[in-house]
């Protein structure tokens, strides 16, 4: 009989839902049933959104393993801190707790206080490192630095002023830029003796 692995569960590579994107797709709409399905991970998910001013909820229905699966999520809504809009969140059918994303584990959706053990990418590398990425991240980031500049409905100034945004990325930028190739080549084979 094998053993149980001792590896964590990645948070960050678990299938997810999120309450923004099924609002937006519709599903949110007070006063009716809307329908519709989504991917998950692979896996078709059916959903129906509930929307009364007393219950609200996500009714959903997937298949996993063979196992034709039926669950209810209760959602909770408030006002936007903006107060611009409603926010939704989900309650999770397991812990209870709010959450605008639930990650799907082991069949079910569910909050990350559940998953045992569960960790962030982060949390699972090294201090060398964690203080390599710190020193270097914006010499690998440089690139999307670009891409984001030069899109298309990027607003670089609003007002006459440029926006922080615009800033932040010519910080970014600027900082790559002083980042030596070599310097980092070097650096790489220290770290790995």
């Amino acid at each position: 009989m094998g053993r149980k692995s001792r590896l964590p569960i990645i948070i960050d590579e678990l299938p997810s839902i999120t309450a923004g994107p099924l609002r937006k797709a519709g599903f949110f709409k007070e006063g009716q049933l809307n329908g519709g399905f989504f991917y998950v991970g692979g896996v078709e998910v059916r959903a129906v959104g509930v929307m009364n001013d007393n219950d609200s909820r996500l009714e959903i229905g997937y298949n996993y393993e063979g196992q034709r699966i039926r669950d209810t999520i209760p959602l909770v809504s408030r006002l936007s801190n903006l107060g611009k809009g409603t926010i939704y969140e989900f309650i999770c059918p397991i812990s209870g707790k709010k959450a605008r994303k639930l990650s799907f584990y082991g069949g079910r959706f569910v909050h990350f206080s559940v998953l045992p053990g569960a960790l962030y990418r982060k949390q699972t590398r090294s201090h060398k490192w964690r203080e390599m990425d710190k020193r270097f991240a914006a010499y690998f980031e440089l690139d999307s630095c670009y891409d984001q500049l030069n899109d298309k409905y990027f607003k670089k100034y609003c007002r006459g002023r440029p926006t922080k945004r615009y800033m932040k990325i010519l910080n970014k930028i600027s900082q790559a830029e002083q980042i030596d190739p070599q310097q980092l080549i070097d650096e790489f084979e220290n770290w790995k003796k």
